[in-house]
């Protein structure tokens, strides 16, 4: 399998070579030394780098948040129940007292997904958004004009959890930054949804990995998987296939957008 084949830029990085080698071109890249100053990366994890979740409990703890059920499949995704933060913690801290093993069989994997954090905490600042993702339609005309949504999420959950097989919202670009933790993501270029269907009785699949001989397959789609670390972005272009899982207890901030370089994309969706 290919390893890690993701170009990796930094803060030195121009717009203008990130706009023309990948806006433009619709390509997968990776940021690092972008976040070091944002107050997540300050406050949200504890010194050894790991989810303070009594402090975040403390600073969110009314919050109702959306959470997945990841060991259950609704259609292609995951059922989803709501929950206050606080409950999501106790829930959370009961994983880490299991060591990560779920021995318990009543113990699910719980994944805090699309939190509008945001738009719940106006005034938090938790973060600010790099240069290179400012240009965004999606956010700038949701925001603001009585639609009441938005596209800009926090993601929490422990060790294993996950995200399934998926393309983005609209066919949106996203960037996923990693205040603590790391993930592994699974990444398709766009155009491979017919074969993947095929190996798959002519249905996406909900894990990759599910299919017979996933790895020759990957490779024969020009696919790869690539480890994403505390403190980088990810840049997931417009229509590439993909699945995230948590492979330690993980923070994220995401956002969808999309403007004029992959408008032609959601046109045509």
């Amino acid at each position: 399998m290919m390893s890690d084949p993701i170009p990796r830029l930094n803060a030195n990085t121009s717009y203008e070579y990130f706009y023309n080698q990948f806006l433009v071109q619709n390509k997968v890249c990776i940021f690092e030394g972008l976040t070091h100053s944002w107050r997540s990366c300050k406050e949200w994890q504890t010194s050894d780098g790991k989810p303070n979740l009594d402090l975040l409990s403390r600073l969110f703890g009314e919050a109702l948040v959306c959470v997945s059920d990841c060991n259950a499949k609704y259609f292609n995704s995951n059922p989803n129940q709501e929950m206050t933060f606080n409950e999501y913690i106790d829930y959370w801290k009961r994983v880490q007292r299991l060591d990560h093993n779920y021995s318990s069989n009543d113990l699910k994997i719980l994944y805090l997904k699309d939190w509008h954090f945001v738009s719940q905490f106006p005034d938090y600042n938790a973060y600010e958004r790099p240069v290179y993702f400012e240009s965004d339609w999606v956010n700038e005309a949701f925001i603001g004009h009585q639609l009441n949504d938005d596209f800009r999420f926090v993601y929490m959950g422990p060790k294993h959890s996950s995200t399934p097989l998926h393309v983005d919202v609209f066919g949106s670009f996203s960037w996923s930054a990693n205040i603590c933790g790391t993930k592994k993501w699974l990444i398709i270029p766009p155009g491979n949804e017919p074969q993947i269907k095929a190996l798959n009785g002519n249905q996406m699949p909900h894990n990759f990995h599910s299919i017979t001989d996933s790895s020759t397959h990957l490779r024969a789609m020009n696919g790869f998987e690539v480890i994403q670390k505390s403190g980088e972005i990810i840049f997931i272009p417009s229509g590439y296939i993909h699945e995230v899982v948590n492979t330690e207890d993980t923070i994220s901030i995401n956002h969808n957008w999309f403007n004029a370089t992959n408008i032609h994309f959601i046109f045509w969706l």
